[in-house]
């Protein structure tokens, strides 16, 4: 990658200073007062009102180009020696549990040491966000699952991933055995819309909240590869730093699985940023 020139900082007059270039951008030279149709710098500009907003200090330009250009470098001696945690989110019949057996059962024919937590129907009823995180730790710390091993943890729709994540990245407990590597949202397109005028169902996107989804199964069952084509399209270009994969009936692809299953998004740069930018709606309160 080239560097990004020294005299590039947040003081600069960007849309007349002709340092946005083909060379840096892959975007053509502004010319006055031209409207610039660069996703780097809309992006950009987006992050940087959020971050005013939210009374953050003001988004380096220099910086941000950076995080969103450079290879991630994650800290993977750190995480050595604990239990790699995958949370799988999404709407109601989703099919989430069987997903995420579909996905261990890849897992190990990888050679991975997989778990799946989940709770049964008849748990439902009285489960809460406490009650699943009280749950979690004792599968992980009482149960068979050693370091290095890999749990995906099944969240019930009716509970709010938000908050768990907030909170048991918050514990100590979770922090000092766990790594949460990555959030798989999984959306089911027979359930996706509300009704044959296509309204959407309700919260069904809340689910993919960026910095909160690093990977968004979408499973057609059978759905028109049209009608797959078009959704893909529309949440790669609201959720542009998640990971989309096309399955169908839940029949998960070894190469799918592989890129899951080692990945360590989470707490990519991006996504911290991503996190930081909604940070009046960041569950600060416990259980």
């Amino acid at each position: 990658m080239d560097e990004v020139p020294e005299n590039l900082n947040s003081n600069t007059a960007l849309y007349s200073s002709g340092l946005l270039n083909e060379r840096y951008f892959k975007v053509s030279k502004i010319e006055g007062s031209q409207i610039l149709e660069a996703s780097t710098f809309i992006k950009f500009l987006e992050y940087q009102e959020q971050l005013k907003i939210n009374n953050n200090k003001d988004l380096n330009f220099k910086l941000f180009y950076k995080l969103i250009q450079a290879p991630e470098t994650p800290d993977t001696q750190a995480e050595a020696g604990k239990v790699e945690v995958f949370f799988i989110s999404g709407a109601y019949s989703a099919g989430k549990t069987r997903f995420a057996e579909n996905l261990a059962h890849q897992g190990k024919t990888l050679g991975f040491k997989t778990h799946v937590y989940k709770k049964e129907a008849r748990e439902l009823p009285s489960l809460n966000n406490k009650i699943f995180v009280e749950g979690l730790l004792n599968f992980i710390t009482k149960g068979s699952v050693k370091a290095g091993d890999k749990v995906l943890a099944v969240l019930p729709s009716g509970l709010n991933p938000k908050l768990i994540v907030d909170n048991v990245l918050r514990m100590v407990e979770f922090t000092d055995v766990c790594a949460l590597k990555a959030i798989i949202t999984k959306i089911n397109m027979n359930n996706f819309y509300h009704n044959a005028h296509k309204e959407i169902s309700e919260n069904f996107l809340t689910f993919c909240n960026a910095g909160y989804s690093q990977f968004i199964i979408l499973d057609n069952y059978g759905t028109d590869d049209r009608d797959v084509d078009a959704l893909t399209s529309a949440l790669r270009g609201l959720f542009a730093y998640s990971t989309i994969f096309r399955i169908n009936g839940n029949i998960v692809q070894q190469s799918i699985a592989k890129d899951i299953l080692t990945a360590n998004t989470f707490d990519s740069k991006i996504n911290k940023i991503e996190r930081k930018k909604n940070i009046p709606f960041k569950c600060k309160h416990s259980f």
